[in-house]
């Protein structure tokens, strides 16, 4: 009778058992949660972490790896220029028109849709002003994945239809 060498055939196991757990984690498929059509949601960790801060957009700066919040021992670390609260209204609008979207899909629109959802102005200058916005939102980084913007594209141009992806929260 052939001697199983347990060692080897618990690794084995081990190994098969963390490959299907990994296999079935890809397979999942997140969507936001949905909400009513006349509101708007953002997660917790986005308004306890301060990453939107209620500063007008004039004063906002360049953030260069500066810490923006500690609670519990956490701390956010933030680099980019500083997110003000038309940036909350701009990801927020983004987010409810990705509501529908799973994870991973492209969310598609057109400036002046998002600046009617946001309560702006549809006029060349708002729609420069939301391509600023988008490309600022894009651009910051995080060091804590609580806080993390969780939206990523290029900066389109003004004629083109934006085409963020969705992003579970």
């Amino acid at each position: 009778m052939p001697v199983v060498d347990d060692d080897s055939w618990a690794e084995r196991m081990a190994r098969q058992v963390e490959e299907a757990e990994s296999k079935r984690e890809e397979a999942k498929v997140y969507q936001l949660a949905f909400w009513a059509d006349d509101k708007r949601a953002m997660p917790h960790d986005f308004i306890a972490c301060a990453l939107f801060a209620a500063i007008q957009d004039k004063d906002a700066r360049y953030l260069a790896g500066e810490e923006i919040a500690s609670a519990n021992g956490l701390r956010i670390t933030f680099r980019g220029q500083r997110l003000t609260q038309v940036h909350a209204d701009v990801w927020q609008g983004i987010m409810h028109l990705a509501r529908g979207q799973t994870q991973g899909n492209r969310v598609r629109f057109r400036a002046r849709q998002l600046l009617r959802l946001i309560g702006r102005q549809m006029g060349k200058a708002q729609r420069a002003h939301l391509m600023q916005w988008l490309s600022e939102l894009t651009a910051t980084n995080s060091d804590e994945n609580t806080c993390s913007v969780l939206c990523a594209a290029s900066a389109p141009t003004l004629g083109e239809p934006v085409a963020l992806l969705a992003a579970a929260s």
